[in-house]
C-alpha cells in the first residue's frame, strides 16, 4: 500500500510498494513511446524493481489526484556490485551506496523540478542511515538531466556501455555521475570544453584525470581535481 510523504505544488508524493509496480510499468510504457531518442532511457524491468524493493530500495511516486505524472526509483546496493566499482578508490567493498535510479516525468509536468524533488525527498525523509556515496548514469544526449545532475553537485568520473537490451541486442552508453557528501571534489581552474557528441574527446579527457564539472546546451566542461 503507498504511504503519503508529502503534498508540494498541489501533488501527493508516495511511498510506492508491490502493489504499485505494475501501474507504475504502464506510466514507464506511456512515457518510453514518447521518448523520441529511446536510446536515452533504458526500462527496468518487472524482476528487477520487486526485487529492489524486496531488498530494501525506495520507489517514489508524484500523482496529481489519482493520476501518476513522475516517479523516482532509488537503489541501495554494495560498491562492489556498483557500476563504479573501482572507479573511486576511497570506498570500502562491502559499504552501502546509493544508486539514483530510474526517474520519469510525464510530458505536462516537466519544468516543475520534479526530478530533484523526489530525490530530496528520498534522501531526507526515505535514507534514515548516513549515506555518502551517490551515483547515477545519464545520456549524453539527454542534455536536461545531463544539467540537473550538475546542478546537484554530481560529477562525471566516467564514460562506457553500461546497459544491454535483451530484446532487441543494442548496448547503451551512459555518463556516470558520482558525488561524496563528505568530501567532494575540488577542480584546479583550467578547463577544456568538449561538445556532447564529442564521445572520444570526452573518453581522452577522463583518461588523462580529468572530470565533468558542468555543462551547457553545446559542450560538457571538463576540469582536473585537485589531489
Amino acid at each position: 500500500m503507498k504511504k503519503l510523504l508529502d503534498n508540494i505544488g498541489g501533488l501527493d508524493f508516495y511511498l510506492l510498494g508491490l502493489n504499485e509496480v505494475d501501474e507504475l510499468l504502464d506510466f514507464s510504457d506511456k512515457i518510453y513511446q514518447e521518448i523520441e531518442d529511446k536510446s536515452t532511457f533504458f526500462r527496468t524491468s518487472k524482476e528487477e524493481i520487486v526485487n529492489y524493493l524486496e531488498n530494501g530500495s525506495f520507489l517514489l511516486g508524484v500523482y496529481d489526484d489519482d493520476k501518476l505524472v513522475a516517479f523516482r526509483m532509488t537503489v541501495i546496493e554494495k560498491y562492489k556490485d556498483s557500476l563504479i566499482y573501482n572507479l573511486i578508490d576511497k570506498i570500502d567493498e562491502e559499504e552501502d551506496i546509493i544508486c539514483n535510479d530510474s526517474c520519469m516525468v510525464d510530458k505536462n509536468y516537466r519544468g516543475r523540478s520534479l526530478q530533484n524533488i523526489t530525490r530530496d525527498l528520498t534522501i531526507n525523509n526515505l535514507l534514515k542511515e548516513d549515506f555518502r556515496h551517490f551515483y547515477s548514469t545519464v545520456s549524453n544526449k539527454n542534455y536536461h538531466s545531463f544539467k540537473n545532475v550538475f546542478k546537484n553537485g554530481y560529477t562525471m568520473v566516467d564514460f562506457r556501455t553500461v546497459y544491454h537490451d535483451k530484446e532487441t541486442g543494442e548496448d547503451y552508453d551512459r555518463c556516470i555521475f558520482y558525488k561524496d557528501i563528505q568530501d567532494p571534489f575540488e577542480f584546479l581552474d583550467h578547463e577544456r570544453r568538449i561538445h556532447h557528441e564529442d564521445i572520444e574527446e570526452f573518453k581522452e579527457a577522463l583518461n588523462s584525470d580529468y572530470y565533468a564539472c558542468d555543462c551547457d546546451e553545446k559542450d560538457i566542461i571538463f576540469k582536473k581535481v585537485r589531489k
